[in-house]
């Protein structure tokens, strides 16, 4: 980013990273991967379940990002089938959970009040 005054010169610039995290994929969506998670309550204020609904033994790990992408929490689920995950400490807004298991990533929205 270069900043220019009203004529034109260069006053400073500024570079910086972005991260960029897709919770909000465009394109086309299956209905059916929503099936095998439950993330409630949501929006939430104190805590959070994630519940894997198709009982896969499998390794689930649950990532929980900040809209600048920021990795915040990561969690493994070692076969089992539900986590709650302490929401009280976490300022208001809108996250990104990242469910990954062998059938590949799920993104869910998450809102915390």
């Amino acid at each position: 980013l270069t900043i220019t005054d009203s004529s034109g010169s260069a006053s400073d610039s500024y570079s910086a990273i972005v991260n960029v995290i897709d919770c909000f994929p465009t394109g086309a969506h299956d209905p059916m991967e929503d099936m095998n998670y439950m993330v409630f309550p949501n929006p939430a204020d104190d805590e959070l379940n994630v519940q894997v609904i198709n009982g896969a033994k499998e390794m689930t790990t649950i990532e929980w990002y900040d809209l600048s992408g920021q990795l915040l929490l990561t969690r493994n689920l070692p076969g089992s089938n539900k986590i709650i995950l302490q929401t009280s400490s976490i300022p208001p807004g809108i996250y990104c959970l990242k469910i990954v298991n062998a059938g590949g990533p799920i993104m869910k929205k998450v809102v915390i009040e």
